[in-house]
């Protein structure tokens, strides 16, 4: 979901996009429509559509199903769904795999960031390589990471009920480090 809103006389793109998916860069089709691979299906835009600020770079290529899977325990995400919004006040290329019940992985990567990078945490631009900032906020695991050319990318992960800790214990965060790493030592970036 694409929300817009004013923030003094500005407008701030707040997305919240969900989940991942593997190897979706072959047999595009047009117009938004589902798009196949050998190995995976993407619903939604077409890798052709993706801004030239994230270099052809696809959210839906970085993990696998079972990869994203794993990541929440869900036996079943469905399949990922590719979100692209070139715009006048930024552009955002994003993959969503998530069920209703906020279950799930999600990525997207925008441009300019919607947040300063100012706001980092030490340990986890360590941990990463890029200035970077963790959280545990609504249930999800919140990743900001910072890159040249003016791109951040933002990985939220959605664990069942049972298992998110609380608001202000970044426990849920800490438990999602190994997909946290995987996810960010495959963006090429600098």
């Amino acid at each position: 979901m694409i929300r817009l809103a004013s923030a003094g006389g500005a407008l701030a793109v707040v997305l919240s996009v969900a989940s991942l998916s593997a190897a979706c860069n072959s047999d595009e089709s047009e117009g938004g429509a589902t798009v196949s691979t050998a190995t995976a299906t993407v619903e939604g835009e077409p890798v052709s559509a993706l801004p030239a600020v994230f270099e052809d770079l696809d959210p839906c290529a970085l993990l696998t199903a079972e990869e994203a899977r794993d990541a929440t325990g869900a036996t079943d995400l469905g399949a990922p769904k590719r979100i692209v919004a070139p715009g006048q006040t930024g552009s955002m290329a994003a993959c969503s795999w998530r069920l209703p019940e906020d279950l799930g992985v999600q990525l997207s990567f925008m441009a300019p960031p919607t947040l300063p990078s100012a706001d980092q945490d030490k340990a986890w631009t360590d941990e990463i390589g890029h200035p970077a900032k963790v959280l545990a906020m609504s249930g999800a695991c919140h990743v900001y990471v910072w890159y040249s050319g003016d791109r951040m990318a933002n990985l939220k992960i959605y664990l069942p009920e049972s298992q998110r800790a609380s608001s202000l214990d970044n426990d849920m965060c800490d438990r999602s480090k190994p997909l946290i790493d995987q996810v960010f030592a495959r963006i090429p970036w600098k």
